[in-house]
């Protein structure tokens, strides 16, 4: 009976070590279901967090969308500002050949000119010899008409020297008249 009390003894002691390591896993495990609440609250607090964060990448999604749209009209406008522009390098591009045009017409209008210029100093050359011609015809002229002038005194001179040789005779005569009718 001993050996059956000291076996139930050591039963019961085995028990309350069974009952002791079940309280501790108890213990662990309520630790455990602790923690583990601990990161389900966690868990719970990274979703809503994440929830916030899909709602913020969302809004910025929709935000894009509003920006592309914009910048598809910004597009849409920069393409009519082009299409405008093409028009206007066109229209500038006909006037810059209508110019060319112009120009080539002014160079040969230049051309022209300028053999008419030629022209012109080739006549200049020949009025210049005839005006030098001409002012030796002049001077030549002018000597002759030195001449003539003198010769023209010196006709003066004679035709004096004549009326005084006809006055001299005309007195003569009247004193010759004079002394024959006395």
């Amino acid at each position: 009976m001993r050996q059956i009390i000291l076996a139930t003894r050591q039963i019961i002691l085995a028990t309350r070590r069974i009952i002791l390591a079940t309280r501790q896993i108890i213990l662990a495990a309520t630790q455990i279901i602790l923690a583990a609440t601990q990161i389900i609250l966690a868990a719970t607090q990274i979703i809503l967090a994440a929830r916030q964060i899909i709602l913020a990448t969302r809004q910025i999604i929709l935000a894009n969308r509003q920006i592309i749209l914009a910048n598809t009209q910004i597009i849409l406008a920069n393409t009519q500002i082009i299409l405008a522009n093409t028009q206007i390098i066109l229209a500038n591009r006909q006037i810059i050949l209508a110019n060319r045009q112009i120009i080539l017409a002014n160079r040969q209008i230049i051309l022209a000119n300028t053999q008419i210029i030629l022209a012109n100093r080739q006549i200049i050359l020949a009025n210049t010899q005839i005006i030098l011609a001409n002012r030796q015809i002049i001077l030549a002229n002018t000597q002759i008409i030195v001449a003539n002038t003198q010769i023209i005194v010196a006709n003066r001179q004679i035709i004096l020297a004549n009326r005084q040789i006809i006055l001299a005779d005309t007195q003569i005569i009247v004193a010759a008249t004079q002394i024959a009718t006395h």
